[in-house]
């Protein structure tokens, strides 16, 4: 949470989320973004997404918006793209195996994810 840089898939994705910027710059939106989760998710009667607990960060409101322009260059191409980028770089791929998935340990939300999975299968509701 020190500092984010938009990257180019971000800033389309944003150019694509807002009519105008104003004087704000690309990480200004980002940091907008994140400051104001809580306000503006109450706002529209949203519930405020998280990772058990840690709320968005900048970098995942960086993602968001680069997401935003994959995905809308994939279903709309049509729409806003001023970048000029129509390509997607990668398609998807279906896994040859099982998967392991984990979240970078400084977050600290693995052993919280693993409890509540656990405390899932045992209410029943995975049965």
């Amino acid at each position: 949470m020190d500092f984010v840089v938009a990257g180019p898939g971000a800033k389309n994705g944003i150019l694509k989320c807002f009519d105008s910027l104003g004087s704000y710059s690309f990480e200004d939106i980002i940091k907008l973004m994140t400051d104001d989760q809580e306000k503006e998710c109450r706002r529209l009667g949203l519930n405020l997404p998280n990772l058990w607990g840690r709320q968005l960060q900048l970098i995942d409101c960086q993602n968001l918006f680069c997401e935003t322009d994959k995905y809308l260059r994939a279903t709309s191409p049509e729409s806003n793209n001023k970048s000029g980028r129509t390509r997607i770089k990668q398609k998807f791929n279906k896994s040859k195996g099982p998967m392991s998935f984990f979240f970078p340990p400084k977050w600290n939300i693995n052993n919280q994810i693993q409890i509540s999975c656990q405390k899932t299968v045992n209410e029943g509701i995975f049965s």
